[in-house]
C-alpha cells in the first residue's frame, strides 16, 4: 500500500527522525531527486534538452542506506535510462504488431531490453520515499511505508494540501 501527499512549497518540510523502511532512530539522510523534461528545442546541428530538478532527501538506517544506494545506481534517473526505456517500448510495440523495423527480424538484443527496463522499473519501486510530481508551488511525495507516512503527515499537518488525491482535512475513504 502507498500513501500519496502533495505538500506546500512555502512550509517546511520536517522528516521523522526514523528510517523511512523499518523505523530505526540510528538514522542518516540519504539524497536522491526527480528530474522533468521541461522543453526539447532542436536545432540544425544539435538539440537543446532542458529539465527540472527537485532533490529529495530523507532518513534512512545504515542497513538500508546502502540497500538504496544499489537502487540508486542501477536505476538513476537519467535521460539514458530513459532512452533504454524508449527504445524497448519501441521494440515491444514492434514485436506485438508483427511490424518489424529490423529488415526480417527483431535485434537480437531485443530480449534483454525489456527484461533491463522492467527491472529498473521494478528496482525504482523499491524506494521508500519517491516524488511524484513537483511544480513551483507544490511537490507530491509516495511513502511505501504506512506506518513512516502517518509519522510524516504528523510532522507536517500544515504543509500538506492533499492526500491520496483528496484536499487534507476532507475525510478519506
Amino acid at each position: 500500500m502507498t500513501t500519496k501527499y502533495r505538500l506546500s512549497r512555502e512550509q517546511p518540510i520536517n522528516w521523522p527522525r526514523k528510517c523511512a523502511i523499518c523505523g530505526t532512530t540510528d538514522v542518516t539522510f540519504v539524497h536522491t531527486y526527480a528530474s522533468k523534461l521541461t522543453s526539447v528545442m532542436p536545432f540544425v546541428l544539435w538539440t537543446t534538452v532542458k529539465w527540472k530538478t527537485q532533490p529529495l532527501s530523507f532518513p534512512v538506517c545504515s542497513k538500508h542506506k546502502s540497500e538504496i544506494d544499489l537502487v540508486r545506481f542501477f536505476a538513476p534517473h537519467s535521460l539514458i535510462w530513459f532512452l533504454l526505456f524508449l527504445w524497448t517500448t519501441v521494440v515491444v510495440i514492434d514485436a506485438l504488431t508483427i511490424q518489424t523495423l529490423w529488415g526480417g527480424g527483431s535485434p537480437k538484443a531485443a530480449p534483454y531490453l525489456v527484461a533491463v527496463s522492467a527491472v529498473i522499473v521494478w528496482l525504482r519501486t523499491l524506494l521508500p520515499v519517491s516524488i511524484r510530481a513537483f511544480d513551483d508551488k507544490s511537490v507530491t511525495f509516495v511513502f511505501r511505508n504506512d506506518r513512516y507516512a502517518q509519522e510524516f503527515e504528523t510532522a507536517n499537518t500544515n504543509a500538506i494540501l492533499e492526500k491520496d488525491g483528496s484536499a487534507y482535512g476532507v475525510r478519506q475513504k
